[in-house]
């Protein structure tokens, strides 16, 4: 199920996601305290509006989610808490 770059963007800047600019666009995820991970994802500028299934699920390795998480994070039904609950039972911390 291809998804929007719009929405993909705007969801993922609501859930802690900063933009970061340059050749391509980088999503970087910071913490709800501020702190800057080494989470990233990258949305290119080129053509087209949608995202395709690969890359969507691409994105979401980036952001280690499966698939169905990320979706879940973009659609909202997935909060940055409750990102932030996932990755650090993945062992991720707050640094």
């Amino acid at each position: 199920m291809p998804l929007k770059k719009r929405d993909i963007i705007a969801s993922l800047e609501r859930k802690g996601f900063q933009i970061h600019e340059s050749d391509h666009r980088y999503l970087y995820f910071y913490w709800s305290n501020g702190k800057k991970t080494s989470i990233k994802t990258k949305i290119s500028h080129g053509s087209g509006n949608e995202i395709d299934d690969n890359l969507v699920h691409l994105m979401a390795t980036q952001c280690y989610l499966s698939k169905n998480d990320f979706v879940a994070l973009i659609e909202c039904s997935l909060s940055q808490n409750g990102y932030e609950e996932k990755l650090i039972s993945n062992g991720h911390s707050r640094g």
